[in-house]
């Protein structure tokens, strides 16, 4: 013939196709549609050409396989390569008997035996294997595939394995531009993988690429962004080393203070979100999470606890790196490893068990909180740079009434009910409906954004603002005396009546 055609365009085996493609995960999810049109119009498509080089047809061996029919399923083979090179099996061998029954379960052992040369106990463990890895649970490549080789991996597995050996799930990512070019041999600007280690790192390449792009946008090889970076992963790296030293025989305390506390909720809340992230492919996420927002976190901490007994704090630091660095093993192998080591801990990372969060050890009242004397911070830094004024003392008004708590708590809800339907119920409680216009206010600073839609208690907020008194007054270079808003000693601009949960009063003198 003049040329040798697959026809993708049977009926029954396209509907096969359709049903393994509707079964899968595509992320980012936009690419869905790209599949559906390729399947649309994917009919009959050449199969073999008679130049280069390539596996033989076997049906006219004067062709060869063209490279992308011929790699659909190379994944299947890979479960037992290393069989075949360790047992030395020549490629004459790999009769498609033997095929049929590692990959297929098709036929007895001992006849595959007999027709290949290979001892039955080899043959069995390819089957093992091959059991053990499929089916293919993740496929990632670019987007310039899906018309051709993903379309044709999807086809080709729907018609030769059963379903439940059907490929799971298939990522995309957009390609790799430097300085905001398109990355080409004219160009003189290809910055080939091998060169990586090289220049930079593994560990930097890989953190890079994975926090400053999402799979669906193309990732900026940047040499200044790739120098902060750099600057980030050092300032972890000798954080971490300090830690592991200054914990050495450090022994848990017995009750934590807040700021410890709170630490450990935001760590396990982060180990939570984290593994969300990485589950559903939201990787620019989980590499900020784990590396720069944990990272924050122990800055901030270290700041908050300055007035924490020292083991405490070294106790504290250590727990955060014991996690953290789990976490980061997938993103940065090599600095977790040798973290992992010289913290003295057993085995490898990367086998390590995966951190679960600790939920009995989040508290989201207490964080709530804490992110309420952030906000507080920058507000009085805020009313400072506006007003460019002198002051030496700040009061902070925290927690107006119980009944601000109780709307608060009604607003937060699962965040369906819309104003109405939160003013309707507030108001039918008769605590809160003599407050009148106060209720609307608080309701619109709610839903407006002002106020977190966080339930918190009143008790907490005073507590938290009380215990981290020292830490706001460092924060903003003055005196800071916090003020019971329902009480106070000392209110000449009535500042206390604009107290509201979550977001307090505040009077600069």
């Amino acid at each position: 013939p003049d040329q040798w055609f697959l026809n993708y365009g049977d009926p029954t085996w396209k509907s096969l196709a359709w049903e393994c493609l509707n079964s899968m995960r595509i992320v980012p999810g936009k690419y869905r549609k790209l599949f559906e049109d390729t399947f649309e119009w994917l009919e009959m498509r050449p199969v073999a050409r008679k130049r280069g080089l390539g596996t033989p047809l076997p049906f006219d061996r004067e062709w060869v396989i063209e490279s992308l029919s011929d790699s659909t399923i190379y994944m299947a083979f890979y479960t037992i390569a290393h069989i075949i090179k360790g047992e030395g099996i020549r490629a004459e061998q790999l009769k498609p008997e033997l095929f049929d029954y590692v990959f297929l379960g098709r036929g007895d052992a001992d006849e595959v035996s007999r027709i290949t040369g290979i001892e039955r106990g080899v043959i069995e463990r390819m089957r093992r294997e091959f059991e053990y890895w499929y089916p293919n649970d993740h496929r990632h490549t670019a987007i310039g595939h899906i018309t051709n080789h993903l379309s044709f991996f999807v086809f080709h597995h729907a018609i030769i394995f059963p379903r439940e050996l059907w490929p799971r799930m298939i990522t995309l990512n957009e390609y790799v531009i430097r300085e905001g070019a398109k990355m080409s041999k004219s160009r003189g600007n290809v910055l080939p993988l091998v060169e990586i280690p090289r220049r930079y790192s593994a560990d930097l390449f890989r953190l890079y690429v994975v926090s400053t792009a999402s799979l669906d946008t193309a990732v900026d090889w940047r040499e200044e962004q790739v120098r902060v970076v750099l600057g980030r992963m050092r300032a972890f790296w000798n954080k971490a080393l300090e830690i592991i030293e200054a914990s050495r025989g450090v022994r848990e305390p017995g009750e934590l203070s807040l700021a410890s506390r709170w630490a450990l909720s935001r760590l396990n809340t982060m180990v939570r979100e984290a593994t969300e992230h990485l589950e559903s492919m939201r990787l620019r996420e989980y590499a900020v999470l784990a590396f720069y927002e944990i990272l924050n976190l122990v800055s901030r901490y270290e700041s908050m606890a300055a007035e924490v007994d020292g083991d405490e704090r070294r106790w504290t630091l250590r727990r955060i790196l014991e996690v953290w660095v789990r976490l980061l093993a997938p993103l940065i192998p090599h600095m977790a490893e040798e973290l992992w080591e010289r913290m003295g801990m057993e085995g490898f990372v990367s086998v390590a068990a995966w951190p679960e969060a600790d939920e009995g050890m989040i508290d989201r009242e207490l964080e709530a909180a804490v992110e309420a004397v952030e906000r507080t911070v920058e507000d009085i830094k805020e009313i400072v740079a506006a007003t460019s004024g002198k002051y030496s003392r700040a009061y902070i008004y925290v927690g107006p009434e119980d009944w601000a708590y109780e709307v608060l708590r009604i607003a937060s809800g699962d965040g369906s009910r819309g104003v109405k339907e939160v003013l309707r119920e507030a108001m039918s409680r008769p605590e809160i409906r003599g407050h009148g216009k106060r209720v609307v206010g608080l309701v619109q600073a709610i839903f407006e954004g002002r106020v977190p839609r966080t339930p918190v208690g009143r008790e907490v907020e005073l507590r938290t603002f009380r215990e981290l008194r020292g830490y706001i007054s460092r924060r903003v270079g003055m005196e800071v005396v916090v003020e019971e808003a329902t009480n106070p000693s000392y209110d000449p601009a009535g500042k206390s009546r604009a107290a509201l949960p979550l977001k307090p009063g505040i009077y600069l003198e």
